[in-house]
């Protein structure tokens, strides 16, 4: 079975606990929200998670990307994966998709001698 990383996030439920400032998503939603940002930034996820994750897909309509940037319009490398350095924190990971051009450029070959398919 496997573990699921909760609470499931929202970004509206988090603008209105959010007390340090007011954050208006209707006028800052059309950027990366950078208390958001830090929120995932800091988020610990427990290795027993990380150990069942098998692929990741990095698909520009991923929810994740608008709790971040709400209003984001996917036409930007915004959120392009530019290093491979974490991929040890997912031992059992086998397959990385919707990669930009220049991460499978420079990194396909090396994750494929791990035996994790880079497209």
């Amino acid at each position: 079975k496997q573990e699921k990383l909760l609470p499931r996030f929202d970004v509206r439920e988090f603008v209105r606990q959010y007390t340090d400032r007011e954050i208006m998503i209707e006028k800052e939603g059309y950027d990366i929200i950078p208390e958001v940002l830090a929120y995932f930034e800091k988020l610990l996820i427990p290795a027993s998670i990380l150990e069942q994750i098998e692929q990741l897909a990095f698909d520009g309509s991923n929810e994740i990307y608008r709790q971040i940037f709400p209003y984001w319009d996917g036409e930007c490398d915004t959120f392009d994966v530019a290093s491979a350095d974490d991929v040890s924190l997912v031992p059992n990971l086998k397959s990385m998709s919707s990669m930009p051009s220049r991460f499978v450029d420079r990194y396909g070959a090396e994750l494929g001698k791990k035996s994790i398919e880079v497209s």
